[in-house]
């Protein structure tokens, strides 16, 4: 096969080429821009065998006097000269489609058969320029154009006869492959090009999502506390990932990082303090975000109930003996006795940052609460005590 360029006025055009030639004027805006990018094909005698929109555009709208042609001699096909692969890479599918239909037509002359016949007429099946036996016209010139069976080349041949131009270029640039733009040439005309437009979109969609890769994970550590596992899925979450996955990952349900997100939302540093550190549940703190002007007494309230559980939890693990007791209260009161000369609390050591002196003042109410209770327990087991060994010898 060579290139060359051919007066238009040579070229012949058979009735076989299909009336319907699409948006010429598109075609003719994009060989204007970019120039020809794919020669038409014509045979010897310059009988045109595909491009026929083609020469359509630069004759009619640009006036083009010569077109570059790639010159196809038949017979050298049909005999093999070309390899059926070269004739794949080098043609699209609708210009192999043509070749197809120029091999049939040449097969067809020189034997003078029909096209589903399985013998040949008057040739030597083993000669190499006819179908070998049990081989039909059909197959071999699917073969010959490149086309890997004769299923195919009827689904190509299909589209080039039924389908809108839209469709046939989408084929040739490979946008959409044979079987499936077969399915759309057997809709209406009209519905065609809706057809098209749904699978490029669905196929930019696919595209999109392998250029964009996996979801990224937020930057910096791994979260820890509930606040910074609901504030890193939240952050996944917004990057691409499904809910669902990064909540797994972090090892929290749906309804949980919901929760967990709305109280790390509040800006409230107490109530999420108390929700990272166990003091509240995430229920129980969710619920305290629905009454903003109570969450301090939620709060107080459920540390005072953690550190009394907690109390609990050491005395049942190992109450101390009777006679440890005494010792007990002379090194708390060596220890502090002579406390309020000692300890250095004036303006100086009092932070003036109201956070941090409220924070100071609930430490003080914690301090005093917890004292009371402890003193108030001795005094009760004192009494206690007291009460059993009434009577009694001690030593």
């Amino acid at each position: 096969m060579k290139t060359k360029d051919v007066k238009i006025s040579d070229i012949k055009i058979g009735a076989r080429h299909r009336k319907d030639f699409g948006d010429i004027a598109a075609l003719a805006d994009s060989i204007k821009e970019n120039g020809l990018l794919q020669p038409i094909g014509v045979t010897h005698e310059n009988t045109l065998i595909f491009g026929a929109r083609r020469l359509k555009a630069v004759s009619e709208i640009l006036g083009w006097k010569t077109i570059p042609c790639s010159v196809l001699d038949i017979t050298s096909i049909v005999i093999g000269e070309h390899a059926e692969n070269e004739i794949r890479k080098g043609f699209t599918p609708s210009e192999r489609d043509a070749i197809r239909r120029a091999i049939e037509e040449h097969l067809e002359g020189r034997q003078g058969c029909r096209t589903d016949r399985s013998r040949t007429c008057g040739q030597s099946p083993t000669s190499g320029t006819d179908p070998q036996h049990g081989e039909k016209t059909r197959e071999f010139a699917a073969k010959k154009a490149g086309f890997s069976s004769e299923r195919t080349a009827r689904r190509v041949r299909h589209v080039v006869e039924n389908g809108a131009p839209a469709l046939v270029e989408a084929l040739d640039k490979g946008e959409v492959s044979a079987n499936r733009a077969a399915e759309i040439a057997a809709l209406p005309t009209s519905e065609q090009k809706r057809a098209l437009a749904a699978d490029r979109a669905q196929s930019d969609r696919m595209e999109g999502k392998k250029q964009k890769g996996p979801p990224k994970r937020p930057d910096g550590p791994r979260p820890r506390s509930l606040s910074e596992k609901a504030l890193y899925i939240k952050q996944w979450i917004a990057n691409g990932q499904k809910s669902s996955d990064a909540c797994s990952s972090c090892g929290m349900s749906k309804a949980e990082y919901q929760r967990a997100v709305t109280v790390a939302a509040s800006g409230h540093a107490d109530l999420i303090d108390a929700m990272d550190h166990g003091i509240l549940t995430v229920n129980a703190a969710y619920s305290a975000t629905k009454t903003p002007d109570k969450i301090d007494g939620i709060v107080e309230e459920a540390r005072y109930r953690h550190e009394k559980k907690n109390h609990r939890q050491i005395s049942a693990a190992g109450k101390p003996k009777p006679q440890l007791l005494l010792e007990l209260l002379g090194s708390t009161y060596t220890d502090w006795k002579g406390a309020e000369s000692n300890l250095p609390i004036n303006s100086h050591t009092i932070p003036s940052d109201p956070r941090k002196l409220s924070e100071v003042i609930r430490l003080c109410k914690v301090v005093r609460k917890t004292v009371t209770y402890l003193l108030d327990r001795i005094e009760k087991e004192i009494e206690a005590c007291s009460a059993k060994t009434a009577g009694k010898k001690t030593s």
